[in-house]
């Protein structure tokens, strides 16, 4: 069901709870929990967000290369 059914739902039916489903979609796609500035990085590799890149991209939640490996120009350059 879309979130923004249940959301609607949620407004008529139990209005304190319908923000919550914003929360919970923000939590699943980003990883991002809290507002600012206690904002939490929660599972960020297995946030919902890399599923449809998954098979092209690597998370940036680990590393590629040795420390600071962006900060030198590539063989060749």
């Amino acid at each position: 069901m879309p979130s923004d059914t249940v959301t609607t739902a949620l407004k008529t039916d139990q209005p304190e709870l319908a923000s919550m489903v914003g929360d919970v979609m923000r939590a699943w796609y980003l990883g991002l929990v809290g507002e600012t500035p206690n904002v939490q990085v929660v599972a960020f590799e297995k946030a919902l967000m890399f599923d449809p890149a998954n098979d092209v991209l690597t998370i940036p939640s680990y590393c590629r290369d040795v420390s600071f490996y962006w900060t030198h120009k590539p063989a060749g350059e």
